[in-house]
């Protein structure tokens, strides 16, 4: 059961890592690398579906979690703001405008 919430907890390390290390300078994503992670939530395998995956409501999470619902609304809106800061560190405006 605790799978589901360790799911955004690896993520929201994941994203504070990125952030940290961009502000060293360390971050260099180039493409085709940088598109697939700033793609659709229906794109598998991008920033956003991995977050959707886990967010209570979106179309993308398994069946499996949705007795999962309420643990998973709790870091639901802190998970989603780390995404839209990752989207405007390796995005353009444009793109980041869509993590939004």
């Amino acid at each position: 059961a605790e799978v589901t919430t360790h799911v955004q907890d690896e993520l929201l390390h994941w994203g504070r890592f990125v952030l940290s290390a961009a502000g060293a300078g360390l971050i260099d994503v180039r493409e085709p690398e940088r598109a697939h992670l700033l793609g659709a939530p229906s794109d598998t395998g991008s920033l956003s579906f991995l977050a959707a995956v886990c967010t209570p409501g979106a179309r993308e999470m398994p069946p499996e979690y949705y007795g999962r619902k309420e643990a998973l609304r709790a870091k639901a809106r802190e998970m989603w703001e780390m995404v839209v800061r990752v989207f405007m560190l390796i995005g353009d405006e444009e793109e980041a405008a869509m993590a939004e």
